[in-house]
């Protein structure tokens, strides 16, 4: 399918669901459509922005039709009272797993020194300086505050805020919110919910990315939620669980407090 089909499809999704007429679809056909959607994801596994230097080129465009095929797969599954056969473990790990990577590579493109501090080089190590002594003791804090200020900052070869990245990001931002929704549907592994955590909490690592921050920070109250009453329990005994995510929770609603005074603020 091509990338104004699968758009013009999640498009259509959507609607159905504001209108509430997505159960009238045959299961069949969602059967059908999210083996479809995964084909599209699984033929873009791998992709990075980071590989193109062009907005046009074959590998950006890969990567849209694979963000448009999630967004369509999770309009689908993150739809209240769907068929339970619509939840295929494999694709939902598929989903996840690529949107991470992409969450991440536009991490990397708004923040060089990000990449550059979380980025293997191709010999699967940090690229340090050369002033670095090679057989320093492994360990000393010391020494390792030294190698992360001698780490080699490499610019990508494309604009860090090009239109293909800010289109990424626009789009990570409605996945994040339709991965909210279907963790409240569909238990997930607790593999699945510690890649969410852990990559939406890194999201505050880099600037000039708040709405997708905002989105993060979204998704990380969903998955609390769902410590709290479904894994936890109600009756659970498990008090270290819920203690942590209530803490969490609250270190949440605090950091949205204050945001919205500076928010505030800046109108006057």
């Amino acid at each position: 399918m091509s990338l104004s089909d699968l758009r013009a499809l999640a498009n259509k999704i959507m609607s159905l669901r504001a209108k509430g007429l997505l159960h009238l679809v045959p299961v069949d056909s969602f059967v059908r459509l999210l083996r479809i959607l995964d084909h599209q994801i699984h033929r873009a596994e791998g992709l990075s922005i980071s590989e193109c230097e062009q907005s046009n080129s074959d590998v950006v465009s890969s990567i849209n039709c694979a963000l448009e095929s999630i967004h369509a797969a999770l309009a689908v599954m993150a739809h209240n009272q769907m068929p339970k056969q619509l939840y295929k473990e494999e694709i939902i790990e598929r989903i996840l797993e690529f949107s991470r990577h992409q969450i991440m590579d536009v991490m990397c493109a708004y923040d060089p020194s990000y990449c550059a501090l979380h980025r293997p080089t191709q010999n699967g190590s940090l690229e340090v300086g050369e002033d670095e002594a090679p057989n320093a003791e492994i360990g000393s804090a010391s020494k390792k505050r030294s190698s992360i200020k001698t780490v080699k900052v490499h610019k990508p070869s494309f604009n860090r805020v090009s239109a293909a990245v800010n289109n990424i990001l626009q789009k990570m931002c409605t996945i994040l919110g339709l991965v909210k929704d279907l963790l409240l549907i569909e238990r997930l592994s607790d593999g699945c919910i510690l890649q969410l955590v852990k990559t939406s909490f890194t999201t505050f690592m880099v600037d000039d990315i708040q709405l997708l921050q905002l989105k993060a920070m979204g998704l990380i109250s969903g998955v609390l939620c769902v410590l709290l009453l479904q894994n936890a329990g109600l009756k659970s005994k498990d008090i270290g669980v819920r203690t942590m995510a209530i803490d969490l929770l609250g270190t949440i609603a605090a950091r949205l407090k204050r945001d919205s005074a500076f928010c505030s603020k800046d109108k006057f």
